[in-house]
C-alpha cells in the first residue's frame, strides 16, 4: 500500500521518534485503533493532536489516529537505492504529501520512471 516509495520486497528501517516530530510527508509507523496492528503510512495531515496517514497506493486516507499512536518513523528504505527521509526539506515533503493526499503520487512517480527510462536509452 506504499507503492512506489516501498516496494513488496523492500527493507525499512524504522527508528523511535526521540525527539523528532514528524510532519506530513513523513512515512510514520503507528499502531492501529484496535492495538493489534502496526501500519506504515504517509503523514498527509497533522494538527497538534492527531495525524491522517494514507499509504501511498491507497484511494482513501486511514482514520484520524491521536499522535500518540506513532510508535517510529521510516529512516531507509533499501533496494536498487536508499533514501533516507529525514533529509528531505520540508517544502518536498508536503509536495509529496499533497501528491498523496490527492492520489497523484503513484502517477507522478510512473511518469518520472517514463522519462528516466527514455533518457538512459538515448
Amino acid at each position: 500500500s506504499m507503492y512506489p516509495a516501498i516496494g513488496d520486497q523492500d527493507i525499512i528501517t524504522i527508528s523511535p521518534l526521540n525527539d523528532y516530530c514528524p510532519e506530513p510527508g513523513d512515512i510514520v509507523a503507528c499502531i492501529t485503533e484496535n492495538d493489534l496492528n502496526i501500519v506504515i503510512h504517509r503523514i498527509i495531515k497533522k494538527n497538534d493532536t492527531q495525524i491522517l496517514t494514507k499509504g501511498d497506493a491507497c484511494f482513501h486516507p486511514d482514520p484520524i489516529r491521536p499522535l500518540e499512536s506513532i510508535v517510529g518513523h521510516v529512516t531507509a528504505i533499501e533496494n536498487h537505492f536508499t533514501f533516507s527521509h529525514i533529509s528531505i526539506k520540508r517544502y518536498y515533503k508536503n509536495i509529496i504529501a499533497g501528491l498523496s493526499r490527492t492520489n497523484l503520487l503513484t502517477v507522478a512517480v510512473k511518469i518520472l520512471l517514463r522519462i528516466e527510462l527514455k533518457n538512459m536509452a538515448q
